[in-house]
């Protein structure tokens, strides 16, 4: 046999895998409409669709990690204690969310989960899904509502300039001494 005329094929390269329960991704037309054009998505192994999220949240307890204790208050503070891959908690729409267990699930992969730990994800998110349900689809892994310390303290500082506004509209500009001089 003579193999010098059979045409040489070139050495396969494997593309690295995505930090995540898949085990391989692609890049597909978006439905999303992101402005990225391209969603990437990544492909789950077994056991880890959308479907498998819902069975899991239908009979799993304490998806939100606070052992039974009632949603409370979270700063910015805490929040940012939760940003690992153990641990991910996101702000979405003023609620924040343990996606800890959501992780394997999530159609982009680890990565794309990771980019909203510990902050306010809500541009993320609505960049990517903003037909999805937040609350039903998260709802037993809500935390409690996010309070920006910050913000707060100006919406403070606001609302009590505005109550000063109507209180000296209201007054009709009348003095102490006109009142006196009305009684």
């Amino acid at each position: 046999m003579n193999f010098a005329h059979e045409p040489q094929q070139p050495p396969t390269i494997k593309p690295k895998l995505p930090k995540s329960a898949g085990v391989a991704s692609s890049s597909s037309s978006s439905s999303t409409g992101n402005s990225r054009g391209k969603a990437k998505k990544v492909k789950l192994g077994p056991g880890f669709s959308q479907m498998d999220w819902i069975r899991l949240n239908n009979r799993a307890s304490d998806m939100n990690g606070l052992g039974g204790q009632a949603p409370r208050p979270v700063s910015r503070a805490e929040l940012r204690k939760h940003r690992s891959k153990y641990d991910c908690w996101m702000v979405l729409h003023g609620k924040v969310y343990n996606v800890t267990k959501y992780i394997p699930y999530h159609p982009g992969g680890f990565d794309e989960v990771m980019r909203g730990a510990g902050i306010d994800g809500t541009k993320l998110f609505e960049d990517n899904h903003s037909w999805v349900s937040i609350d039903g689809f998260l709802e037993k892994c809500y935390v409690g509502e996010f309070v920006d310390e910050g913000k707060q303290v100006v919406a403070q500082v606001v609302a009590k300039q505005e109550s000063v506004e109507v209180a000296e509209e209201d007054s009709g500009g009348m003095s102490w001494g006109d009142l006196d001089d009305m009684l």
